[in-house]
C-alpha cells in the first residue's frame, strides 16, 4: 500500500514539474515572439514581469551559438570579450495590412531576397508607395494606428554566458554594425561594456544585467531606434549621454540599486517617464535637457538636482517632492530653465538654495517654498510670467538675494539680474512679504 502511495506521489511530481517546464518554455518563447513581433508597448509589459532569473535562464537554454562571435581573451585571460557579431537570427513577424506611414495611410508589405555582407541570404521587407512602386525599409518607417513605430524584420541576438568554457566577460564597441531592428540579451556574467559600445546600431531592445555596474559613456548614444531597455538588479550607475538622442525611448524604470543618472544621459531623448529607485541620489547636469519628460517623482533618498537637469523640457507639467526628503539641499543652476508647460511646484523642506535662474522662463503659477529655505540667486524666477502666488511658511524669517551681474561683451553693458524681474502678475501680498524677508529688485 505505502509503495503504491509513493509511485503515485512521484507520478504527481513528475507531471508538476513537466508542466513547470512546459509553462517555463512556453513563456521564454512567447517573450522570444513579442521581441519580434516589434510592438514596443507588448515588450515593456512584458518584461515588466520577469526577473533576473529568467533572463539569465534565457541566455543559458536559448543563446546564439559561439560560432556566431568573433571573440578574443579579455586582459587577465579568464575570460572572453566578444568583439563581433556575424550570425543569422532573424525573426520574421506575423503581417497583415493594418501598417501605416508617417501620415496615417495604409501601407502593403512585400518580401525581397537579398544578400547580406556576411554571404547569407535574409528576409527584407519594402512598402509600396501610392503609385505602388516599392519602398526599401530603410527608406521608410512603420507606424500602428496610433502612430507608435513598428518594427517587422527582427534580429533577436541572446550572448551565450560561456564561449569555449570560458565565461563571457565583456562586449566590444560596435559589434551591432551593419545590423538592422535587433532586440539583444546580454548574460550577467559581462561586466564591462565599451564607451560608445551600440552608439548609432540599430538597436530596438536590450537588457541589460546587474552584473555590469555603470553603463558607460555615449553606450546607447544615437540609437534613434531603442524604444526599450530591461535594467538588472545591481547596476549602479548611468554615464555620460549614454542614452542622448534615443528619439523614441519612452519608458524607462530604474531597479533600485541605480544611484546616479550621470551628465546629459538622457538629453535630447524621447524618454516621457522615468521611474527612479528607491535608492536613487544624484541627477547629474543636464541629465533629461531637452527629453519629452513629462512628469517626474523624486524619491526621498535624492541628494542633487545639478545645473540644466531638466532644462528645455517643454512638455514637464509635474515635479514630485518627497516630503521625507532630508539631504536635497539645493535646486541647480538652471535646473527647470524654460519648462513651459510646469505650472505649481512645492518644494520639499530640506532645500536651502534656489540656484541662479533654476525656474527662469517656467510657466510656472503657484510656487509653495521650502521650511529650510535660506537663499534664492539671480533670475531664479526671472520671466515667469504667469507667476501668481508664492506660498511662504512662517518658518522663514529671511532669505539672502545674491547680487549677480551680467556683462554683454557686444554692448559693454552691465545688468543687473533681479530674482523675479518681469513677474508682473505676483500679487501685492506676495511682494510685500518678499520685500520683507529681504528682497529689494524689481517684479
Amino acid at each position: 500500500m505505502n509503495k503504491k502511495i509513493v509511485m503515485i506521489l512521484s507520478a504527481l511530481l513528475l507531471c508538476s514539474f513537466t508542466a513547470f517546464s512546459a509553462t517555463a518554455e512556453s513563456t521564454a518563447e512567447r517573450f522570444i515572439k513579442t521581441l519580434g513581433l516589434g510592438h514596443g508597448d507588448e515588450i515593456t509589459e512584458m518584461a515588466a514581469g520577469l526577473d533576473d532569473a529568467f533572463f539569465k535562464t534565457l541566455t543559458e537554454e536559448h543563446a546564439a551559438p559561439e560560432t556566431d562571435f568573433t571573440y578574443r581573451f579579455n586582459d587577465t585571460k579568464d575570460g572572453v570579450v566578444i568583439t563581433g557579431y556575424t550570425g543569422n537570427t532573424v525573426f520574421l513577424s506575423e503581417h497583415n495590412s493594418n501598417y501605416y506611414n508617417m501620415y496615417g495611410t495604409r501601407i502593403a508589405l512585400g518580401y525581397d531576397t537579398v544578400e547580406t555582407p556576411y554571404g547569407f541570404e535574409d528576409l527584407s521587407i519594402y512598402g509600396y508607395d501610392n503609385e505602388g512602386n516599392p519602398v526599401h525599409r530603410d527608406e521608410w518607417n512603420l507606424y500602428d494606428a496610433n502612430g507608435n513605430p513598428i518594427y517587422i524584420n527582427m534580429e533577436i541576438i541572446i550572448i551565450p554566458a560561456e564561449i569555449e568554457g570560458y565565461p563571457v566577460t565583456g562586449i566590444e564597441k560596435n559589434i551591432l554594425s551593419n545590423r538592422s531592428f535587433i532586440s539583444l540579451i546580454i548574460p550577467p556574467t559581462v561586466q564591462v561594456l565599451a564607451e560608445k559600445c551600440f552608439e548609432k546600431s540599430r538597436l530596438r531592445w536590450i537588457y541589460i544585467p546587474g552584473s555590469i555596474k555603470t553603463i558607460p559613456k555615449e553606450c546607447f548614444s544615437y540609437c534613434q531606434e531603442l524604444s526599450g531597455v530591461k535594467f538588472g538588479s545591481g547596476i549602479e550607475k548611468i554615464g555620460k549621454e549614454a542614452f542622448s538622442n534615443t528619439y523614441h525611448l519612452r519608458q524607462i524604470t530604474l531597479s533600485n540599486s541605480v544611484k546616479e543618472i550621470e551628465e546629459d544621459s538622457f538629453a535630447s531623448s524621447g524618454i516621457e517617464q522615468i521611474n527612479l529607485g528607491t535608492s536613487f541620489e544624484v541627477i547629474g547636469a543636464g541629465a533629461f535637457a531637452s527629453s519629452n519628460i513629462v512628469s517626474i517623482d523624486l524619491p526621498a533618498s535624492i541628494k542633487v538636482i545639478a545645473s540644466g537637469a531638466f532644462q528645455y523640457c517643454t512638455n514637464l507639467h509635474n515635479i514630485s517632492f518627497n516630503a521625507e526628503t532630508t539631504e536635497l539641499k539645493k535646486i541647480g543652476c538652471r535646473a527647470f530653465e524654460h519648462c513651459t508647460k510646469l505650472e505649481s511646484v512645492s518644494l520639499c523642506n530640506s532645500i536651502e538654495i534656489i540656484g541662479l535662474a533654476a525656474f527662469e522662463r517656467s510657466g510656472l503659477v503657484s510656487v509653495t517654498f521650502s521650511k529650510g529655505l535660506k537663499t534664492i540667486e539671480a533670475g531664479a524666477f526671472s520671466h515667469c510670467e504667469k507667476l501668481r502666488d508664492i506660498t511662504i511658511p512662517k518658518e522663514i524669517t529671511q532669505i539672502d538675494f545674491p547680487p549677480y551681474k551680467y556683462v554683454n561683451d557686444a554692448w559693454m553693458k552691465v545688468t543687473w539680474i533681479n530674482v523675479f524681474n518681469d513677474c508682473g502678475k505676483l500679487k501685492l501680498k506676495v511682494r510685500t512679504q518678499l520685500e520683507e524677508l529681504g528682497y529689494k529688485g524689481e517684479f
